[in-house]
C-alpha cells in the first residue's frame, strides 16, 4: 500500500533528507501555501502531514483535529520549548519536534512508516465522545455502563463516526478507515462490521446507535 505524505517545510535541508529516503510504498507532495493544504486535504487521506509552525493557519489546527489527523500530523518548530508544546499539545497534536530533531528523526520515521502510523492509530488511551467510550488498544467501548468488547476495526470506525458532525457514506468511509488500518478494505466489510457492532451494542444495552439514511450515509444517533 503506498501512503501519501505531504509536506509543507521551508527548510531546505528538511526537504532535502525526505527527497533523499527513497521507497516504492513512499509518495510525497510538496507545499508551498497552507492554502493549498488545506485543500488537498479535502480531497486526500494523507498518512502523515509535515508542516513547520511558522506555516499554519489560524484554520489549521481546527481542521485537521476534525478529520483526526492529529496523530498524523508532525509539526516542527523553531526549537522545542514550553511555549510550543503547551500551544500545539492543548490543540490536540501529539507530535511536536524541533527542526534540529525532525532532520535526525524523520528518516527513521519515514523507513518505518507502517510501524509509526499503526502505533499512532492505536495509542493506548480512552477516547471519550457523545457519551461513549472507546479504547481501540484495549479491544472495548463503554455506553450505558456496559462494557463491549469488540475487534479493532470496528472501533475505528465507531470512533470515525463519533467525531463526524453529519453523515458519513461508504464511499468516505472507505478510504478512512483503510487509512487508519494501513491496509485495503472492500465496502462489504464495512456493512458487515457496522451490522455486528450494532448487533452487540443492542445485545448490551438496547441501542442501534450507528443508523443509515439512504441517500446520505451512516449516522451515530445517541
Amino acid at each position: 500500500m503506498v501512503h501519501e505524505i505531504a509536506c509543507l517545510l521551508r527548510n531546505e535541508g528538511c526537504k532535502d533528507i525526505i527527497r533523499a529516503t527513497k521507497s516504492p510504498t513512499l509518495r510525497v507532495t510538496f507545499f508551498h501555501h497552507i492554502k493549498d493544504l488545506i485543500t488537498k486535504i479535502q480531497k486526500c487521506n494523507f498518512a502523515l502531514i509535515l508542516i513547520e509552525e511558522s506555516q499554519i493557519s489560524n484554520n489549521f489546527p481546527q481542521y485537521v483535529s476534525g478529520r483526526d489527523l492529529s496523530h498524523s500530523t508532525i509539526i516542527v518548530t523553531p526549537e522545542f520549548n514550553k511555549y510550543y508544546f503547551q500551544k500545539y499539545v492543548k490543540l490536540g497534536f501529539t507530535y511536536i519536534i524541533d527542526t534540529e530533531t525532525f532532520i535526525y528523526l524523520i528518516p527513521t520515521i519515514l523507513e518505518n512508516l507502517q510501524e509509526f502510523l499503526h502505533s499512532s492509530n492505536c495509542a493506548n488511551k480512552e477516547i471519550m465522545l457523545k457519551g461513549v467510550t472507546v479504547s481501540i488498544a484495549m479491544g472495548y467501548l463503554i455506553l450505558r455502563e456496559c462494557k463491549i468488547f469488540a475487534p479493532r476495526s470496528a472501533l475505528i470506525l465507531l470512533v470515525i463516526l463519533l467525531r463526524s458532525d453529519g453523515y458519513l457514506s461508504l464511499q468516505s468511509l472507505q478510504p478512512e478507515l483503510e487509512r487508519r488500518l494501513n491496509r485495503k478494505i472492500a465496502e462489504s466489510h464495512i456493512t458487515v462490521t457496522i451490522s455486528r457492532l450494532n448487533r452487540d451494542i443492542h445485545n448490551a444495552t438496547g441501542m442501534k446507535i450507528i443508523k443509515n439514511r439512504y441517500g446520505f450515509g451512516y449516522y451515530v444517533d445517541l
